[in-house]
């Protein structure tokens, strides 16, 4: 897919940097959006808070095309490769790209969905966490920095389950996640955006 604003186009690649940008503001102004009241926080390792899970394969041959006989997207370590008529995970999730260059890579869902063994996802969440929180956080963790530097780019879930990590209170992130999507629709909105 290309997008086209002021007759420019922008590869997804520039999209995420956008976003990323979005990110790196909601992060560093943080303190202001949840106040400075530390009780509200939970701190601990990632694991404290999600347990992921890899996803399972799938091969070239099982996807196709988007249509009404295989509408379930599968997301890969790099986003989506195609569909298929079956679904790994029934609800919305939040996806991180486990092999390959672009490791670190973090999705969100909107439905059901097949997620590859090139991926993983959490199999568990703890009830203090929104997934819209845990998709900002995992982006602002900036996950790619800690992928393997020996032959090829993988994240491990043991690398990821010790990664500190501050959880405000339920309010809170849903404070943050609404600044990040004002922050987003205000930036697309005021842009003329068609999709090609």
């Amino acid at each position: 897919m290309r997008i086209v604003i002021f007759e420019t186009e922008l590869t997804l690649s520039v999209l995420a940097n956008v976003i990323n940008i979005f990110l790196n503001e909601i992060k560093s102004n943080l303190e202001k959006l949840i106040g400075s009241d530390s009780n509200n926080i939970k701190t601990g390792v990632l694991s404290d808070f999600v347990k992921f899970t890899s996803g399972k394969a799938k091969t070239k041959n099982e996807l196709s095309e988007m249509c009404e006989r295989t509408p379930i997207p599968v997301y890969g370590g790099n986003g989506i490769n195609g569909y298929c008529a079956e679904s790994l995970v029934t609800s919305d999730t939040v996806i991180i790209g486990r092999v390959g260059e672009y490791c670190g890579c973090v999705h969100r869902t909107n439905g059901p969905a097949w997620i590859t063994d090139n991926a993983m996802y959490p199999g568990w969440i703890n009830s203090r966490v929104t997934k819209n929180y845990l998709f900002l956080l995992l982006h602002a963790l900036k996950l790619n920095n800690y992928k393997s530097r020996t032959g090829q780019p993988l994240i491990s879930q043991k690398v990821l389950n010790d990664i500190k990590v501050s959880i405000p209170s339920d309010d809170d992130q849903n404070k943050i996640f609404d600044s990040y999507i004002t922050e987003v629709s205000q930036f697309f909105g005021s842009m003329n955006i068609r999709e090609c």
